[in-house]
């Protein structure tokens, strides 16, 4: 990755040491307010978007497994918006508890671009 580092780990909750350069951008989660409940909060308000009803405490966890198993960090934003087009919009299915499938698209790399621009999440880069 060209001009991008990470570090990350998670204490108490929150991400621990989260450091990162792109562009003219650096962040450090230590001493932030900047946490995993806070990308946890950005997924659920995506799949919410999508018209899925998550906000219950017992679907908070459930959103939670489906973060960690099925989002990740995109290398190239644009074109996985790109090729996400071209396969339909879906890049996986999950079946829930009771029984029913929600198809996961773009929120699965959607989720933790607050990562690299924390002003998603009204967090001012710095």
């Amino acid at each position: 990755i060209s001009n991008t580092s990470i570090y990350s780990g998670i204490c108490n909750g929150n991400l621990a040491q989260v450091r990162y350069a792109r562009k003219d951008y650096m962040f450090r989660g230590v001493g932030s307010k900047f946490g995993i409940a806070n990308i946890l909060d950005y997924f659920i308000k995506l799949l919410c978007e999508k018209g899925l009803d998550m906000t219950s405490s017992a679907n908070r966890e459930m959103c939670k497994s489906i973060m960690l198993e099925n989002c990740f960090c995109s290398l190239d934003y644009e074109k996985d918006c790109k090729d996400l087009e071209s396969k339909g919009g879906v890049l996986n299915e999950v079946d829930l508890p009771d029984g029913s499938t929600i198809a996961l698209g773009k929120e699965c790399f959607q989720a933790f671009e607050p990562l690299f621009r924390p002003e998603i999440l009204g967090f001012e880069p710095g």
